[in-house]
C-alpha cells in the first residue's frame, strides 16, 4: 500500500472546514448541546495527516487540554498501521507495540471509510472512548497515519503517547 500524502489533499482540505462544522452541529443531541469550536483554517498544502494533527490540537485547545507534540516514531507507527489495515481491508486496533519510545501510556484511535480528516475527527469526538483519547492530558505526543486501499478507501490511525 503506498502512502499518498497529496493524492486527495486538495479535496480533503476544501471540505475540512465545512464538513466539521456541519457534522458536529448535526450530531449534537438536543439534550446535550456541546459548544462547537470554530473550525481552524488549514492551509491547502497540508496533508491529511497534517490536517488531523491541526484538528486534534484545535479540539484539545477548545476543551482546555494542552497541545500534542508530533512524534516521528508514533507517526511512522500510525502510518504503518493504517497501511496494514488498508492491505487487509479491515479496521482493527494494533497491539500498540512502540517499544523504545519512552512512553508509559499509549492509546490508539482507528477509523475507516471517512473521506476527510474532519469526518474522522467528528466521528472520534462523538465516541466517548475516542474522545477521551483525543482530550486526555496524559498524552503529550501523537502520530497520525492515513493509507488507501486499492479502491481508494481511506484507513485512519492516530497513536497517542505520554
Amino acid at each position: 500500500m503506498k502512502f499518498r500524502p497529496h493524492a486527495h489533499t486538495l479535496s480533503i482540505i476544501r471540505t475540512v472546514s465545512l464538513a466539521l462544522a456541519l457534522s458536529v452541529a448535526a450530531c449534537s443531541s438536543p439534550r446535550e448541546r456541546r459548544p462547537v469550536p470554530a473550525v481552524p483554517a488549514i492551509p491547502a498544502h497540508e496533508s491529511a495527516e497534517d490536517a488531523l494533527f491541526i484538528l486534534h490540537n484545535h479540539q484539545r485547545s477548545f476543551h482546555g487540554a494542552a497541545p500534542l507534540q508530533r512524534d516521528a516514531e508514533l507517526s511512522d507507527y500510525a502510518r504503518n498501521w493504517a497501511e496494514t489495515m488498508a492491505r487487509s481491508g479491515s479496521m482493527k486496533h494494533s497491539s500498540l507495540r512502540f517499544v523504545g519510545s519512552g512512553y508509559s501510556a499509549g492509546a490508539e484511535n482507528v477509523a475507516m471509510m471517512q473521506k476527510s480528516p474532519s469526518e474522522v475527527m467528528n466521528a472520534w469526538m462523538q465516541s466517548s472512548g475516542h474522545r477521551k483519547n483525543v482530550l486526555n492530558d496524559r498524552y503529550t505526543h501523537a502520530g497520525f497515519g492515513v493509507a488507501y486501499d486499492e479502491s481508494g478507501r481511506p484507513y485512519w490511525c492516530a497513536v497517542f503517547g505520554g
